[in-house]
This record gives structure tokens, C-alpha cells and sequence, in this order.
């Protein structure tokens, strides 16, 4: 059977000799793979469709394991984030988060509008790049219903956690000073991190955009939520590995 379908370009490897396998986010199928035939020969007309964070329309044939390309168009290639060390490198984590805690075969349209909100968002800006990453990632865990409790202690329940708090990954959540006492290697963080991650679960992309927060806190609240995110998904991402190798470390 062929049909169209649009979707962004989540990942992809070498295949045979001129092949190339892709997973897609595609419109009304979820996560998807497919197969570009021929896609590494020179003039192959899908060489520039199925490059990694590009949105196009595709062709696609059902195969046994995985669909077949037979057509692409371009819709956004985002080369406003491309044209950007950071931003390729941030939307190339959005890409692996979205594959990572997505289910293949299993449709979901409001992972699909958020990763796609938040490329075009970097596209036009081309700056927040920390602010978006965040954002995209606190919305994924809610989508999947792991948002962490931030609240209040996890343990006893106390809403007074002083200036800073430790994580309980067990739990999906804080704990209190008086709770952590026999956790003394582990990280502490400020309040102010835990204030923008509820931030960013509430308010909109424009408004996370327009907050003045410290680079410092910011930070401390992406820490925050990578941690959970490996908890989840039992692995530490390579992009996030490579991210903070080359980006966060020279922040």
C-alpha cells in the first residue's frame, strides 16, 4: 500500500552500500521506520529529505519490517538550526529524546506538534536554545505522565524544603533537608532550579522565552530533569553525552 505522510527525520544510519534506514515522527503513524533506497548515491533525490532534523513529505510504500521511501518533498529543512553548532546539537537531542520515549508504531500526534513547535520556535529564533531544550523535555515526561513531583517531599511530604533539595529517582521526586541527611554524596540543587521546571511545565514557549533567569539555575534545572529522563529510559542519551561535552562545558 503507498500512501503520504509527513514527518520529521529523527535519526538515521548506513545501510548496504547506498541505503540509508531513517526513523520518522510522522503525522498520524507515531514513530516510524523506513528505508531510502539509493539515498547515498549523489543524485539521489532523497538524499537532502531524509537528512536528520529535516520535515518533509513523504512517499511510503508498506514493506514486511518497515516502510519503503519512494518519493520525499522538503517542507523546513531548519537551517536556522543547522546553520548553529548549539542549535543543531540541541535539536539533535530533542530528536533522540522524542525516539527514545516514543513507542513504535504507536501514534501520537501531541509529541509530534510539540517537537515541531519547539524546531520551528529554534528556527525562527535561533537563540533560548537552553529554554526550549527544557521546555521540550519537562513536556515529554508530562505527555508520558512521569513528571516528577517538585512540590513537596517525596518522603515525608513537607512543602518547606529550605534552599535546596537532593533528588529520590526511586520516587519521582525531591527530598527535604531533613530527609537526605543519609544521602550525603549526593548532588544538591537550589530551589531556584526546581521554580523553573515548574515554570516551564505551565507557562507557554513564548513566555519561558521572555524570563530572565540565571544561567546557573537554568542549567541546574536541565540537570535536574536529564536525570530523570535517564532513570526512565534506563540510558544515558549520546547527544545529551556529547551536548554537554561540547556546549555545556564552555557555558
Amino acid at each position: 500500500m503507498k500512501f503520504n505522510e509527513k514527518a520529521i527525520v529523527l535519526r538515521g544510519f548506513n545501510y548496504a552500500d547506498n541505503d540509508r534506514i531513517i526513523r520518522l515522527l510522522t503525522e498520524n503513524k507515531g514513530k516510524s521506520s523506513a528505508i531510502a533506497k539509493g539515498a547515498r548515491k549523489e543524485k539521489s533525490k532523497l538524499r537532502e529529505a531524509i537528512e536528520i532534523i529535516t520535515y518533509s513529505n513523504f512517499q511510503l510504500n508498506s514493506g514486511r519490517n518497515m516502510y519503503t521511501i519512494s518519493q520525499a518533498e522538503i517542507i523546513c529543512p531548519f537551517f536556522g538550526i543547522k546553520n548553529s553548532l548549539e542549535g543543531l546539537m540541541t535539536a539533535t537531542l530533542l530528536c533522540e529524546l522524542a525516539d527514545e520515549f516514543m513507542e513504535e508504531g504507536n501514534p501520537d500526534r501531541e509529541s509530534n506538534d510539540l517537537l515541531l513547535r519547539v524546531l520551528y520556535m529554534m528556527n525562527d529564533r535561533q537563540s533560548g536554545w537552553g529554554e526550549l531544550e527544557l521546555y521540550f523535555e519537562v513536556h515529554m515526561h508530562i505527555l508520558n505522565g512521569i513528571f516528577p513531583d517538585f512540590y513537596q517531599c517525596v518522603n515525608c511530604g513537607s512543602t518547606d524544603s529550605g534552599n535546596s533539595v537532593k533528588l529520590d529517582l526511586d520516587n519521582g521526586g525531591v527530598l527535604c533537608s531533613k530527609c537526605s541527611l543519609d544521602r550525603k554524596k549526593a548532588q544538591v540543587y537550589p530551589m531556584k532550579a526546581l521554580f523553573i521546571l515548574d515554570a516551564a511545565s505551565k507557562k507557554s514557549m513564548e513566555e519561558i522565552l521572555s524570563e530572565s533567569w540565571e544561567v546557573d539555575s537554568l542549567l541546574a534545572a536541565r540537570k535536574i530533569i536529564a536525570q530523570f529522563s535517564s532513570y526512565y529510559l534506563g540510558k544515558e542519551l549520546k547527544s545529551r553525552k556529547l551536548f554537554e561535552q561540547t556546549i555545556i562545558s564552555t557555558e
